[in-house]
């Protein structure tokens, strides 16, 4: 009895020897990946909030096919200020948790942060060339691990968490191959779609605030990948408003981290995203233009810095395309060449309504669609249009009104008779003009402006006007200019009930009364004598109304900007 006994401990020892150090791991149970295939991987890519610092720790964790740590981990540093690292491991399996935990260079203030903030990401090491660590892999680790648990492959399970965080942010339509590609260091549009979400996160939250609200949406999601929480989304809308006016300054704080560094990067513009979030993204007045057109023809007006002429980003491309149409390659809108003599504006409305031409659909302009157009120095439509002096167009008032533009006056009129050009493209909205109003400034959805938001503490001459615009600091900003007359114009509210044409409620306004309402442009006129400005008062018919009859000597007020499209 004793020797069976001895045979039979014997046989358990050998069972129980061989299954520590057989060939099957039980980690592996139900793959079909051989636990003794060992592969070595080289992994290489940056940890950006902006980009973390030298001496940040890098950990590479080893998983198993349900995420479950194996045990083998590997570990590295950053060795300089861009948060590049780089490290070979050799694992059994391929998925693998990268953590860092650091410092970084906060993109939107433009410093080091004050405290540091872990990220992570979860890899295929065989389906990756790059593997960046960064808000958006940090976000969506909690929801891939989720749908593994429900059953999900890895692949599949990436996808799905990826476009539900996109979907946070209204961000769905941009195509994105895998937020461990992605870098806010270099254009195109997805790598776009990571700097908007990392300047939005970040807004001007602390460290601790920052980590809060990625570890809220990342709960939130976890489940059903939709962000449920109103007061998370309410924030995220309230740090987007925030981010609207600095989205340039954001971009420069990133070209001069890295030229400290001794390299030249080009980090993507948001300005397409940024506005994303808000449920009336680009509504209202210029809303339909892609940016708003600079006339070549104004004068530069020699000895005075910050005029119209220099500052022309989007000069005039109005293109001739053969077929009665002309197209407008900055506003984004397309015109029919030749316009038609109409009494009313039921009938401007049926006349393009009905049009038949390139298989467009075809409507009135807008005025600021139709000012973008007209050439102020001549005065005349600009070429490849016929030149006529008056032009029926859609107001933004009543439809028996209509804006006449003639010589060097531009108004509105009862008379309903005049000339109309079709437009197509773009978007008319009759909604109110949507602004995001902060202490000091007002940013416009619709053009990209951010304005001044209490106008200038007393009437200038118009070089006094320009000076002091290209002289202020406002909000932390000094590349404040005095605004195009079509910038300018851009303002004009109609919706507004008191005659005023600039919402009071949103702006600050030092003086009422007709001529009162009276502020420069930065335009001067052909002969730099005279410069244009726009009246925001009139009691007929509420319309901003470019006047370019006042000679440079006239007192008007001024309210600066900064930025647009």
């Amino acid at each position: 009895m004793n020797e069976i006994k001895r045979n039979f401990l014997f046989i358990i020892f050998i069972l129980a020897l061989f299954g520590v150090f057989g060939c099957v791991d039980p980690s592996s149970a139900g793959t079909d990946e051989d636990p003794d295939t060992e592969e070595t991987y080289g992994i290489a890519g940056v940890v950006q909030k902006g980009p973390y610092i030298h001496g940040t720790e890098i950990t590479v964790r080893e998983l198993d096919p349900r995420l479950v740590p194996t045990g083998r981990t590997f570990t590295t540093t950053i060795d300089d200020d861009t948060g590049a690292f780089s490290i070979d491991v050799r694992v059994r399996h391929p998925i693998v948790e990268l953590s860092a935990n650091g410092y970084y260079f906060d993109e939107v203030s433009g410093q080091l942060s004050a405290a540091q903030l872990p990220l992570q990401g979860l890899v295929d090491l065989r389906s990756v060339a790059s593997a960046n660590l960064n808000v958006l892999t940090h976000m969506e680790k909690r929801r891939i691990e989720y749908l593994l648990e429900q059953g999900s492959d890895f692949a599949d399970a990436k996808l799905e968490a990826q476009t539900e965080l996109l979907l946070v942010f209204n961000l769905d339509g941009v195509s994105v191959n895998g937020f461990e590609t992605l870098d806010i260091t270099a254009p195109g549009s997805a790598n776009a779609v990571l700097l908007t979400i990392s300047a939005i996160l970040q807004g001007n939250r602390t460290v601790a605030e920052l980590s809060e609200v990625m570890s809220f949406i990342s709960t939130d999601l976890r489940t059903d990948g939709s962000l449920d929480s109103t007061t998370t989304r309410a924030g995220l809308v309230s740090s987007m408003e925030y981010v609207l006016p600095r989205q340039n300054q954001i971009r420069a704080n990133i070209i001069q981290r890295y030229q400290n560094l001794g390299q030249v990067v080009d980090p993507p513009d948001i300005s397409a995203y940024v506005t994303l979030l808000s449920p009336n993204a680009r509504p209202g007045f210029g809303g339909s233009l892609d940016a708003l057109p600079d006339n070549p023809n104004f004068v530069n007006v020699v000895g005075v810095t910050g005029d119209d002429a220099d500052y022309r980003n989007h000069p005039w491309n109005l293109v001739d395309l053969g077929t009665g149409i002309v197209a407008d390659e900055v506003t984004g809108l397309k015109w029919t060449k030749n316009y038609q003599t109409v009494s009313t504006f039921a009938a401007a409305t049926s006349y393009c309504d009905s049009l038949q031409l390139g298989g467009l659909t075809w409507r009135v302009p807008d005025a600021l669609e139709l000012l973008s157009i007209y050439d102020l120095t001549v005065p005349a439509f600009a070429p490849p249009f016929p030149a006529i002096n008056e032009a029926l167009t859609r107001t933004w008032m009543t439809s028996d009104s209509t804006l006449i533009i003639s010589g060097s006056q531009v108004y509105a009129s009862g008379n309903p008779g005049g000339n109309v050009f079709c437009v197509s493209g773009g978007q008319v909205s009759a909604q109110a003009k949507s602004f995001a109003v902060n202490t000091a400034t007002v940013y416009d959805y619709a053009t990209g402006i951010t304005w001044q938001r209490q106008d200038a503490p007393s009437k200038y001459a118009w070089q006094d006007a320009v000076g002091y615009c290209e002289g202020l600091t406002l909000d932390g900003y000094d590349d404040w200019r005095l605004p195009s007359v079509l910038e300018l114009y851009s303002l004009f509210d109609p919706s507004v009930s008191d005659n005023s044409g600039i919402d009071p409620s949103v702006f600050g306004i030092s003086a009422t009364g007709f001529v009162q309402w009276g502020y420069w442009s930065s335009t001067p006129n052909s002969t730099a004598t005279h410069a244009w400005m726009v009246e925001f008062d009139d009691d007929d018919f509420r319309s901003g109304n470019p006047g370019g009859g006042y000679t440079m000597d006239s007192q008007f007020y001024a309210r600066c900007i900064r930025g647009g499209r």
